[in-house]
């Protein structure tokens, strides 16, 4: 050891220099210690070494990631057999029916999260199989391989990219809004008719539709007939609504206008009617901006349902090729040539649908002061119109069948309204108001002599006449004003309805003169109910009789023979 006193270097294990005495530093070590230092060391660098080897071997997905499978494992397994999961994943959630009854945001966490997966599963596939090409050169692979496995990953990248900017994107937006609670879908409006007997399903059908539906009709088990006066909405709550009619064995029905995803809903129906105004519309299916027009396969399962009915490809092609932004509108044979309806109805007879404001009672009053009688019954007889807007408001709030309200109004206007009116209207508006029935008279004789005998005698007919699908519009324009003008007549200048002489003298010669041009004339109107299966007779005998009385050349005399007829 150096002895730093002295300055000689002793090289004995002593304590103490042997020159001068002088101690030695006491912290040096033996030489005898190193050899065990040595060892220390050696043991500390084997177990680093051990737990190295040990943490440094990666798992198979950090393999892959890091290039270190062969490129023909990494393209060929890995790349292949990740692509059919893709695939697989994507269309179970796609056609799978227990995804669309999870509810919204259950449904949208599955969309978000099975996009999620598969975007994170692309990106590893393509670095991994990227790097492994970049190795594979140095592990003595040919080097074209590797350059063509580079050139395909990015002809799929690009694809992958493309597939989702045009699916996944809107998708994915549309998951997004739903999982937060935004749906832009229009609100459903759905209400009982006829005393529970129908129900209707109007405006849109955002989620919970079908839910809404099912309580009202656990409700309401007496419906039978579903009207579908919708804008359509969610795919997914039209085949749970369709599900649900078809266990119930419903018969599906529409006024108005039923279109896009309410075209399915109608499918369902165990018997399918259409009102003469109804529509149904048709077009490509989409979700939020994805369109059917570019995803073909949305269209699918549409496809598949019109063809379990019978629909006919022809009619499918053109329902599905109209863009989802445009509207086919089937006519009615068409409709039925497709066995898409059963048959065209007469909507009277159903409970009174698609009435966009039924709710408002101002509204709908303001349809019944449209027509002229009304208007003028509401300014001259207030308490007469007050009993038929009661009626006519209430009818059409309870969804009572159309014809159910008409006869109730026509019940008290026939029988009571007109003919106290007719009995005092003037002569002018009096000889106005008959020449319009005897036209309409007319010219229902032409389409059919029972449609003459049933407006004529309302007593035996057997179903009321639609006037407004018989008769044109002007005709029918022209009763309604004559009708308002004896109203007003009969407040502003009522007339007398006595017999006089010279009425008697005149009815003699109308008589005289319609025998000699219809002989059972006065036989018909002796016992009309003799001839209530002769409708030609009936309309025959009206016809000639009132004609008689308006040739009558004074306005003064004609109308006095009128209302003495009528209070006879």
């Amino acid at each position: 050891m150096f002895c730093s006193k002295c300055g000689t270097d002793d090289s004995t294990d002593a304590r103490y220099c042997h020159n001068c005495g002088a101690a030695l530093p006491q912290d040096t070590r033996m030489p005898s210690e190193l050899p065990q230092v040595a060892n220390v060391s050696k043991v500390t660098n084997s177990i680093h070494n051990s737990d190295q080897t040990r943490t440094s071997e990666p798992n198979s997905l950090v393999k892959h990631w890091r290039g270190d499978y062969s490129l023909g494992f990494s393209y060929w397994v890995i790349g292949s057999l990740l692509s059919v999961i893709l695939v697989v994943v994507t269309e179970a959630i796609g056609s799978s029916s227990r995804v669309r009854e999870l509810g919204v945001k259950a449904s949208a966490v599955v969309i978000l999260a099975a996009y999620g997966f598969g975007v994170a599963l692309v990106l590893w596939q393509t670095v991994g199989i990227w790097r492994s090409a970049s190795k594979h050169s140095q592990r003595g692979g040919k080097g074209v391989w590797a350059g063509l496995a580079k050139v395909m990953v990015v002809f799929g990248f690009l694809f992958a990219a493309v597939d989702f900017t045009r699916f996944g994107v809107p998708l994915i937006s549309e998951s997004a809004k739903l999982l937060v609670g935004i749906d832009n879908t229009p609100p459903h409006q759905i209400r009982l008719l006829r005393d529970g007997a129908e129900l209707e399903l109007a405006g849109g059908m955002p989620f919970g539709t079908a839910d809404a539906v099912r309580e009202f009709l656990d409700a309401a088990p007496a419906v039978q007939i579903v009207h579908l006066n919708s804008q359509g909405g969610r795919m997914s709550e039209a085949y749970q609504l369709y599900k649900t009619i078809k266990e119930r064995n419903l018969s599906t029905y529409t006024s108005a206008d039923c279109v896009s995803a309410c075209s399915i809903v109608f499918l369902a129906g165990r018997e399918r009617y259409i009102g003469e105004s109804g529509r149904l519309g048709f077009h490509s299916t989409a979700i939020g901006e994805l369109s059917g027009d570019v995803v073909e396969e949305l269209n699918d399962e549409v496809r598949k349902t019109l063809r379990t009915h019978g629909v006919p490809d022809g009619f499918i092609d053109r329902a599905l090729s109209t863009s989802s932004k445009d509207m086919w509108y089937p006519s009615k044979d068409e409709l039925l040539e497709a066995m898409v309806i059963d048959s065209v109805v007469d909507s009277r007879y159903f409970g009174l649908s698609g009435v966009v404001q039924w709710r408002d009672a101002h509204k709908i009053e303001s349809w019944l002061l449209a027509t002229p009688i009304y208007s003028a019954l509401a300014q001259y007889d207030q308490q007469n119109y007050a009993k038929l807007r009661n009626i006519f408001v209430s009818g059409i709030q309870r969804g009572r069948a159309q014809i159910e309200i008409e006869n109730d109004i026509r019940f008290i206007l026939v029988s009571q309204l007109i003919p106290m009116y007719l009995k005092k209207a003037p002569d002018e508006v009096l000889i106005r108001y008959w020449r319009s029935q005897i036209s309409e008279l007319k010219y229902l004789a032409k389409l059919s002599p029972q449609h003459c005998a049933d407006f004529a005698f309302p007593q035996f007919a057997k179903t009321a006449p639609n006037l407004q699908q018989l008769l044109p519009k002007n005709l029918q324009q022209e009763d309604m004003d004559a009708l308002a003008a004896v109203v007003k007549g009969v407040a502003t200048n009522p007339q007398g309805y006595a017999s006089s002489p010279r009425i008697q003298k005149d009815l003699e010669g109308v008589v005289m003169r319609g025998v000699q041009k219809y002989p059972e004339a006065p036989d018909v109107f002796r016992d009309p109910e003799n001839y209530k299966d002769d409708p030609a007779s009936l309309c025959s005998a009206v016809i000639v009789l009132y004609s008689e009385v308006l040739a009558i050349p004074s306005s003064s005399r004609s109308g006095a023979v009128l209302r003495y007829m009528v209070s006879e």
